[in-house]
């Protein structure tokens, strides 16, 4: 799971309200298969792979549904 706050007004910026963010998921076999040893990955690079964004409700159920 990546996050990221895309909010880039430093004034407006609020950690707690979700929707200033976006999120990722993407199976860990996925990224070891892909960048292997890497340790750090931009937002294009990481949009290239099998990643997915999902709405902070569906994380559990989107992580869910990659597992299974």
């Amino acid at each position: 799971m990546f996050c990221l706050l895309k909010e880039k007004d430093p004034q407006r910026i609020h950690p707690l309200d979700l929707e200033q963010w976006e999120f990722y998921v993407l199976l860990t076999r996925v990224l070891d298969e892909k960048v292997g040893e890497q340790k750090s990955i931009g937002l294009e690079p990481l949009k290239r792979l099998e990643v997915e964004r999902v709405e902070f409700g569906k994380i559990g159920e989107t992580i869910d549904s990659k597992l299974s």
